[in-house]
């Protein structure tokens, strides 16, 4: 398994380091992660020597699925067994390092009572935790993201550290009561929604955000802060409401439609949400949403600008991905289109823009890339339109000549659009679409 690849043979380094420490430093410890791909416990060692203190990574946030907290506890139990201490390493860092294909940016990851029974079950267990909370992107400081939205998890995890026995409805009452005052009902709503949409254990609306997060859904939670702002005023309870405010996603503009892309119009802010480069460090681009009237948007206000940058291939190109992926599977057609103007310069090889779906099996292991039969290689200077259907295929199948790799399921489960530009210049896209044909 992936978790005890290498298990037997870190930890019984870590244990022949800890038995020689012991000789004549007894009262001195030595300390492992038990971390991917030696998370499990080792099968080749009974009992680590007793100055060995192991730290557990895990990640509580994603308790909604049943399978992966089953599989924790149980590392847990084993754990206990073979150290004599036992520390757990939290990650809570989840805005800038999603556990999905898709940026969690601006989505109230709440997991409130998971932290309750969680706590619970590791007392007497663990003799404490760090959480991996803040951190940075680029040349940025490290930084705490959405500070609004996410203080509460780390207020309840403090809290119940210090006993894990507290009812934690209780604890959660009183913060609501004295952190947003009069406003204490609607935030209230708020936090509980978004737990509830958070901890739904469904598996298949994982795979794309506008399922985990229908539009439906987001209207009801800014109706609660809406009130909750109306209540608060401007007093320091409303100014707290205004920084939750500040940070959930807002609503998805636009008429309702099938499309399954997130921002396609790039409406949605002066942010680039919902798109980034595939591989930013090998296909680098610069993006920017771009609002001049000299553009001339194909539609709205905001079209994307895409300067493609030195690839890995020694030439300009870059993939611009949307990540919010589509449930698909082998036969699954997707109808597909993007609007683009620009031009491009010919470097060792024409240029193009075209689009390829990337593909990912239930595990998120990535199958390679399903490319289109439709490109752009003519710029015209104006808005130009390429469209067309896909048959999603599982791997193996799409190039029959490369038989699916060993110990990875080939068993399409979601794709990733991405937008593949060849070539040196500057391009604009907007209204990107993808769309299930029946």
């Amino acid at each position: 398994p992936f978790d005890a690849q290498y298990s037997n043979y870190v930890w019984k380094f870590v244990n022949d380091v800890a038995r020689e420490v012991y000789k004549t430093h007894p009262d001195r410890w030595i300390g492992g992660l038990a971390y991917e791909q030696y998370r499990e416990p080792p099968s080749r060692i009974d009992k680590l020597s007793p100055n060995v203190a192991v730290m557990i990574t895990k990640k509580r946030c994603n308790y909604w699925d049943r399978d992966y907290r089953n599989r924790m506890n149980l590392f847990i139990d084993e754990w206990k067994k073979k150290a004599s201490r036992i520390y757990i390493w939290e990650y809570y860092n989840y805005y800038l390092h999603s556990p999905f294909q898709y940026p969690l940016d601006g989505i109230p990851v709440i997991f409130s009572h998971v932290i309750s029974e969680d706590l619970k079950g590791l007392k007497g267990v663990s003799r404490g935790e760090f959480i991996e909370a803040e951190t940075w992107k680029g040349k940025e400081t490290k930084r705490f993201y959405h500070q609004g939205m996410l203080h509460l998890m780390f207020y309840l995890t403090g809290s119940l550290l210090w006993d894990a026995d507290q009812n934690v409805d209780k604890l959660l009452d009183d913060y609501y009561t004295k952190f947003y005052g009069p406003a204490s009902e609607e935030m209230k709503k708020f936090f509980t929604r978004a737990e509830e949409l958070w901890m739904n254990p469904d598996k298949s609306k994982r795979v794309n955000l506008n399922l985990l997060y229908p539009n439906k859904a987001i209207n009801e939670l800014w109706g609660y802060l809406n009130q909750a702002k109306a209540k608060a005023g401007n007093t320091i309870y409303g100014r707290r409401v205004a920084i939750v405010a500040s940070e959930f996603i807002k609503p998805r503009k636009g008429k309702a439609t099938n499309n399954l892309l997130e921002n396609p119009g790039f409406e949605d802010s002066r942010k680039v949400t919902g798109w980034r480069p595939l591989n930013a460090k090998g296909f680098p681009a610069r993006l920017e949403i771009v609002t001049s009237p000299q553009v001339a948007p194909h539609s709205g206000k905001n079209s994307l600008m895409i300067i493609p940058g030195i690839s890995q291939n020694n030439r300009h190109r870059t993939l611009i991905a949307n990540f919010n992926p589509i449930p698909a599977k082998d036969g699954t057609r997707i109808k597909y289109s993007l609007w683009i103007k620009g031009f491009l310069a010919r470097e060792n090889i024409a240029p193009y823009v075209g689009i390829i779906f990337y593909r990912y099996n239930k595990n998120r292991q990535y199958l390679g890339g399903q490319w289109t039969s439709t490109s752009l290689r003519q710029f015209s200077g104006g808005w130009q339109k390429i469209e067309g259907v896909v048959t999603i295929r599982d791997y193996g199948k799409w190039q029959k000549n490369k038989p699916p790799r060993k110990g990875i399921d080939p068993a399409v489960n979601s794709v990733v659009f991405t937008v593949d530009v060849m070539g040196k210049g500057k391009i604009y896209i907007d209204d990107a679409e993808a769309v299930l044909e029946k």
